[in-house]
This record gives structure tokens, sequence and C-alpha cells, in this order.
């Protein structure tokens, strides 16, 4: 019995031992990053990379703006994300692409992004983004619409009732 407690008494410690070098590895590379980041080479020698895994990824892509502007309007309204990004969209990024896809207007493409905005068809303003079922309604990809980015910010935080009749609702 004795020797059956000493050695569950190492295994855990030897778990222990690799849990901390794993964070000291963890903790390193985050001040690499961060020296890397600090100066004018680096920070533009992370946009070159970023934009090559970019271009080779557009799924990558789309799920990294997500991630980004989901938090963003969350912290904006002063509120905590209740789920992963990817179940408040409710789907998969390729479904996701798909339905932006169908919705394409004529010279839409993912390669000129820049010049089209995902909107949301009811606006970000127009919930209550402290309550994680309105997180879902708001992020949800049936409220999600490709729209020229000048539309986009000339529609800003309100609802177009005429580019769109069927508001989602869960």
């Amino acid at each position: 019995m004795v020797r059956d407690e000493k050695r569950a008494q190492q295994e855990l410690l030897e778990l222990n031992r690799q849990a901390a070098a794993k964070e000291r590895e963890r903790q390193r590379g985050r001040e690499t990053s961060r020296q890397l980041l600090s100066t004018p080479e680096g920070r533009a020698k992370h946009v070159a990379a970023t934009r090559k895994h970019h271009k080779a990824n557009p799924h990558r892509q789309i799920a990294n703006k997500l991630r980004v502007r989901v938090g963003d309007a969350l912290k904006n309204d002063g509120a905590r994300k209740g789920a992963k990004t990817m179940e408040l969209v409710g789907c998969t990024i390729e479904h996701l692409m798909a339905h932006l896809e169908r919705q394409f207007q004529p010279g839409m493409s993912w390669a000129n992004q820049g010049l089209w905005h995902i909107d949301h068809v009811r606006p970000c303003a127009s919930f209550d983004l402290t309550c994680p079922d309105a997180q879902r309604e708001c992020f949800n990809w049936k409220n999600l619409q490709p729209l020229w980015a000048a539309d986009n910010l000339t529609k800003s935080d309100r609802l177009d009732w005429t580019s769109r009749v069927n508001i989602p609702q869960r």
C-alpha cells in the first residue's frame, strides 16, 4: 500500500514537472514574440508572414477576422464572450463562406475582400451582448451578409428593411 502511494506521488510530481516545463516553454515563446514585434523590422516580418499565410489559406483569414470582430464588438459593449467564436457563429467556416458566396453581389470575391465587409443584417447595437443568447443570435451565420464597404459604413447600426425582409430568428 505504501509503495502504491509513493508511486502515485512520484507520478504526480513528474506530471507537475512536465507541466511546469511546458509553461516555461510557452513563456519563452511569448517573450520571443514580444521582442520580435517590438521592432519595426519584426512587425514588418510578422505582417508579411501573416499575409502569405492568409493568401494560402483564406479560411484561416476569415476565421481570424471573425474572432477579432466578435471580440471587439463584445469588448466595446463591456461584455464577455459566452462561447468560442465558431460556436457563436453556429456553423463551420466552410459553411459560412459558402453562405456568404451565395449572397455575393457582382464584383465581390474573396480576393477583393477589403472592398466589401461582412455585415450584420440586424446590427450588433440592437442586441444586449451581455446576454449569451443574444450573442448567439447576433453573430449567427444567418445574420451575416456581404455588403460593399461604402454601403456598410452608410448603413452603420441601422436596420435596412429594404435589403432583407427575413430577419433571422433562433
